[in-house]
């Protein structure tokens, strides 16, 4: 239960930090995180790799920002 937490406060950070280093492992260590088990953790959780996950949400704040 504890990683489903800080992956939630994971993903309202990168949310928060769009212009930030979200880097892979910036954010395992945000997480109290292996890099290992960080990725498997996140892709579980919501579906997508870290990387991927912050790649959609910039599109989707570029998107926002041109509407």
């Amino acid at each position: 239960m504890e990683d489903r937490i800080a992956l939630a406060e994971i993903a309202r950070y990168i949310e928060e930090h769009l212009d930030g280093d979200l880097s892979c492992a910036a954010l395992a260590r945000r997480a109290c995180m292996g890099k290992t088990k960080f990725k498997e953790s996140f892709k579980s959780e919501f579906g997508l790799p870290p990387a991927a996950y912050v790649a959609e949400a910039r599109l989707r704040r570029a998107h926002e920002r041109l509407a």
